[in-house]
């Protein structure tokens, strides 16, 4: 495979440059922009009368030129049919734009994993149980050669979930049955068989929440999706855990040493190819900053010397002072309650875990985290709501902040695009940003900063979740661009939000094509996706009297779904009929091993906003759709599933954010 992927390196490259010419047309939308001037008319066009607004809802449109109210629609499709029914202009508003980015996202991962890294991850696994075994008939030191088996059927539950067809030896054969069992009945919270106990099952709970191997989103969406989530959990939750306090029990460790050893064998062919899946992984999920692969080499070398004898680790007192090493840059579990010491591959996690820790974020008189966060991004709107309920008279609380508020400070532009999750950080702190263009009145007050604080958080929800299914929110998302399609004339000015979804397209395809990742198929959704983006871009800066086509690089409107399409596709929202299905999810954010508590952030029914622009006669009125945002905390409770929550929004939802009753009319 290597060898191939090396081959095909030359010929991508030319491909890479025709490709990016065919910039397909993901959707064709003529839009004149008019949110900025105040006032414009366009043709004949009325203000529509309104029907089911309150008698409030009109007085705070009229007062302050936009009002938002909760929605009735369980997707942005179904909501902006109702605008165009209403007689409303429909405009595209910043919400839908990172929503549609992030399903597209969720889009190029599930090509990924359901293609290339699979068959990657499989082709590992097959080559780890086989030099596991060869380690395993080598080693003379009994201790050795039983970390040897042991590793021998960690790796063939890896390869046993990816390939159904695959028997292990006899060696591992009653530990990998009875591992596999687990994982097939998802609910269990005890002892691996294979990995033991560990130093952290006295303060987190016995061994592994097995429950972690349920498929959600859009691994739940085929056998083969699913069997991957299932291998990828396994090799990133299963840490070979360094030794802790009293506790001199270095078999962990050991096996993690024979990991590398054996990575490095037959001239490093197979950490390469770790590598290859390792770092996209690792840009889509984040990382819990725990020693790599790489890490322990490197000290491996120090200790043990080049190329070491796999029965250099009899050798206790070696072993000892490599595990010691190695406990100098692993974060201290009791900190992040998660064990710390080699894993195959990163586990999903955000580094913001461990700044709501911090802030004691799970005490009851805590903020809000998401006030928290905004805050720190640069939301003026989330500061003051933390001012008015004295956030910062809790010492644990503002030294917390101030804390985070410096790195943050620190951090350079290399930080902040990093990784997926510190890059959409990045883009969504545009929301706060002043805009390069002169914004209406009614956009420069506290309601309309509350409402862009709401829009960001949701966003932030948005990249916390699992992937989403392709065949229910994607589709949504797609046909609601299909019903503004001819009928937009304004898109919500935040340029230099469009700018950075840009060059994080930009910066994702780098990492694609490091990793012999970029094929046909996806260079030609990222390059008409980004078209999508730059045309957004272009139309909120448009002069008044100017139109710009949004995708424009045809001569005739396109099917969003036809083509390379950026969403996929099946046709379009009129061929189809307006999806029924909800974009609605959960996410959890954090949890407090000692106190139980769990804080959640969700996303439901999608709501309306309103913007009146102009006066008397050449007023207009324009309709969008914005994400509704909730926040909540549990306590001794399991987290909450989608389907959970999405019972829980029909039967009994809780109450937004108090700040939320700032902008929005219920």
């Amino acid at each position: 495979m290597l060898r191939a992927l090396r081959s095909e390196r030359a010929g991508e490259r030319s491909r890479h440059v025709r490709l990016s010419r065919l910039a397909a047309v993901a959707i064709k939308i003529v839009c004149l922009f008019v949110l900025v001037t105040g006032s414009a008319t366009i043709g004949n066009a009325e203000v529509a009368d309104i029907s089911g607004l309150s008698d409030s809802s009109l007085r705070a449109l009229s007062e302050r030129g936009f009002v938002a109210v909760s929605g009735e629609a369980p997707n942005p499709a179904q909501s902006y049919r109702m605008l165009r029914e209403q007689g409303v202009n429909p405009f595209i508003t910043a919400d839908v734009v990172l929503r549609t980015t992030r399903l597209f996202l969720d889009e190029v991962l599930l090509t990924l994993e359901g293609n290339e890294l699979y068959e990657r991850l499989e082709e590992l696994s097959r080559e780890m149980v086989r030099l596991s075994e060869d380690q395993y008939l080598r080693a003379t030191d009994s201790f050795v050669r039983e970390a040897a088996r042991l590793n021998v059927a960690f790796f063939s539950v890896g390869l046993s979930l990816l390939d159904p067809e695959f028997f292990p030896s006899e060696t591992a054969l009653g530990l990998v049955e009875r591992e596999l069992a687990l994982v097939e009945e998802g609910a269990v919270v005890g002892f691996s068989p294979i990995m033991g106990a560990t130093p952290l099952d006295g303060v987190a709970g016995p061994g592994e929440d097995y429950s972690h191997y349920i498929s959600e989103g859009h691994y739940a969406s085929s056998e083969r999706l699913e069997r991957f989530h299932r291998a990828v959990t396994w090799y990133s939750r299963m840490a070979f855990a360094l030794p802790e306090g009293r506790v001199e029990d270095y078999r962990l460790t050991i096996q993690a040493l024979l990991v590398v050893r054996a990575l490095e064998e037959e001239a490093g062919d197979w950490l390469e190819l770790w590598s290859l899946i390792y770092d996209p992984l690792l840009f889509f999920r984040g990382g819990a900053g725990d020693p790599t692969v790489l890490d322990y080499m490197e000290i491996a070398d120090d200790v043990f010397g080049e190329e070491f004898n796999i029965e250099l680790l009899s050798d206790q007192e070696l072993v000892a002072r490599f595990a010691e090493r190695v406990g100098e840059i692993a974060p201290p579990h009791f900190e992040t309650h998660e064990l710390r010491g080699l894993r195959l591959l990163c586990p999903r996690d955000f580094h913001y875990r461990q700044g709501f820790r911090r802030l004691g974020s799970t005490s009851e008189q805590a903020p809000s985290v998401a006030l928290s966060l905004m805050a720190l991004l640069g939301s003026r709107a989330a500061r003051s709501v933390l001012d008015d309920q004295d956030a910062f008279g809790r010492e644990i609380y503002r030294v917390g902040y101030h804390e985070l508020e410096f790195e943050l400070e620190q951090a350079t532009y290399g930080d902040w695009t990093s990784d997926l999750y510190w890059s959409w950080l990045h883009a969504i702190s545009a929301l706060f940003e002043p805009s390069r263009n002169q914004l209406p009145d009614f956009a420069r007050t506290r309601a309309w900063e509350t409402r862009m604080l709401s829009t960001a958080a949701a966003a932030w929800a948005d990249i916390r979740r699992a992937p989403a299914g392709h065949m229910d929110a994607a589709f949504s998302l797609r046909d609601a661009l299909s019903e503004v399609e001819s009928h937009c004339l304004m898109v919500e000015p935040y340029p230099e939000l469009y700018v950075r979804l840009r060059d994080l397209l930009d910066n994702l395809r780098d990492k694609l094509w490091e990793n012999y990742l970029l094929d046909d198929s996806i260079s030609a959704r990222m390059d008409a996706y980004r078209e999508f983006i730059v045309s957004v871009e272009r139309s909120c800066v448009a002069p008044v009297g100017d139109t710009t086509q949004l995708g424009a690089a045809s001569d005739g409107p396109m099917d969003p779904a036809s083509g390379p399409g950026f969403l996929g596709g099946t046709g379009r929202a009129e061929q189809r009929g307006v999806p029924t299905e909800s974009v609605a999810f959960v996410a959890s954010v954090y949890h407090d091993f000692g106190t139980g508590t769990t804080i959640e952030v969700a996303v439901g029914d999608p709501d309306l906003i309103y913007v009146s622009v102009g006066q008397g006669e050449d007023r207009l009125l324009f309709g969008g759709v914005i994400s509704s945002f909730y926040e909540f905390k549990t306590v001794g409770e399991k987290a909450l599933t989608t389907k959970d929550w999405l019972r829980k929004l029909d039967s009994s939802p809780p109450p937004r954010p108090q700040w939320v009753m700032e902008f929005l009319q219920e």
